[in-house]
């Protein structure tokens, strides 16, 4: 069984549904959000999706907390 990298929870099974409709969520506010922060800076709408692939990546490699959201800002609790 795969484990994550950091040994927590096993991937896949019977979190897949969850972990990609939190996917899906996270991506219809942040992909907007980062497009309009990009415009907000004077660049052209990629360059905010730019900046946020590299933070998304290294979180999905090495984060180990459900309770986390990475994004261009903090998630109101």
């Amino acid at each position: 069984m795969n484990r994550s990298p950091q040994g927590g929870r096993p991937l896949g099974g019977a979190f897949l549904p969850g972990d990609l409709t939190a996917g899906v969520t996270v991506a219809a506010y942040l992909i907007p959000q980062c497009m309009a922060y990009g415009e907000l800076a004077g660049l052209a709408p990629i360059n905010g999706l730019w900046a946020m692939l590299p933070s998304i990546v290294i979180y999905a490699w090495l984060g180990g907390s459900p309770y986390l959201s990475v994004g261009p800002e903090t998630t109101t609790a």
